[in-house]
C-alpha cells in the first residue's frame, strides 16, 4: 500500500510558506529536523478534517513540498496559499489500496483544473477545468483493452501531469531538513511516548 496527501507551491521561501501554514491552522507546535516516521500512524480519513501534522521542506529548486496527514483536498488553502504567494499550487491525494488518485491546479488563488477517480467503486470522474494542452482527449492514459481505447488516471499519471509543470514529486525526504508542525495533542503524545521508553530499563542492564 502506498499513500500520498501532499501539497506542493512553486516557491523558495519555506520559512514563509511554513509561517502563512501556522496562521491558517489552530495552534502548532513546531520543530525541525528529519522527516517524522510516524505520521501515518495520525492520518485523518475524513476528508473534512484539516491536517494536524504537517511537513515542510524544499526539495527541489523553485518548489515547496507540504506533506501531511489529511485527506481533505485542501480547497480552502489552495486558493489562499496561492493567491497569498501569486503563484502555483498543485495537491495531490493518491493511495493504491483503494485506488484513489486526485489532482488539482491552483493559479494565484483560482482553481483551474481538478481530477479525481476512484477505481475501487462505481465513481463517476471528476473533470473540471480546462484540459492541459499536454492532455489526451480524456485525463490519464489511454489504455487499449479488448473492446477498445479507455483512459486510465493513475499515480503514473499524476506524476506524468507535475513534470510538465517542472515538478518532481517523488523526491529524496532523507536529503533535506524538515519544519515540522504538529497539533498539541500529537506533540504530547510523541513527548510522552519517547519519555516512557526513556524510563525503560536497558536489557543488558542488571540493578
Amino acid at each position: 500500500m502506498a499513500t500520498w496527501t501532499n501539497f506542493y507551491i512553486q516557491t523558495s521561501a519555506v520559512e514563509n510558506v511554513a509561517d502563512k501554514i501556522i496562521s491558517l491552522s489552530d495552534e502548532m507546535v513546531l520543530t525541525r529536523g528529519d522527516f517524522p516516521g510516524d505520521m501515518h500512524d495520525h492520518y485523518l480519513y475524513n476528508e473534512d478534517l484539516a491536517p494536524t501534522y504537517l511537513a515542510i521542506s524544499s526539495t527541489q529548486p523553485g518548489w515547496v513540498t507540504i506533506v501531511h496527514n489529511s485527506f481533505d483536498k485542501m480547497a480552502d488553502w489552495g486558493e489562499e496559499l496561492s493567491k497569498f504567494f501569486n503563484t502555483r499550487l498543485i495537491v495531490l491525494i493518491a493511495q493504491t489500496t483503494s485506488s484513489v488518485y486526485y489532482f488539482a491546479l491552483y493559479d494565484r488563488g483560482e482553481k483551474l483544473r481538478e481530477i479525481e477517480t476512484c477505481y475501487s467503486e462505481d465513481f463517476k470522474m471528476v473533470n473540471f477545468g480546462n484540459k492541459f494542452d499536454f492532455e489526451n482527449e480524456q485525463p490519464g492514459k489511454k489504455v487499449n483493452y479488448g473492446d477498445g481505447d479507455k483512459y486510465m488516471f493513475t499515480f503514473g499519471s499524476i506524476e506524468d501531469y507535475c513534470t510538465h509543470f517542472g515538478l518532481t514529486i517523488q523526491a529524496d525526504y532523507s536529503e533535506v531538513t524538515w519544519t515540522i508542525l504538529k497539533s498539541p495533542q500529537i506533540a504530547d503524545a510523541g513527548a510522552a511516548a519517547v519519555k516512557k521508553m526513556e524510563k525503560k530499563k536497558p536489557k543488558w542492564k542488571f540493578w
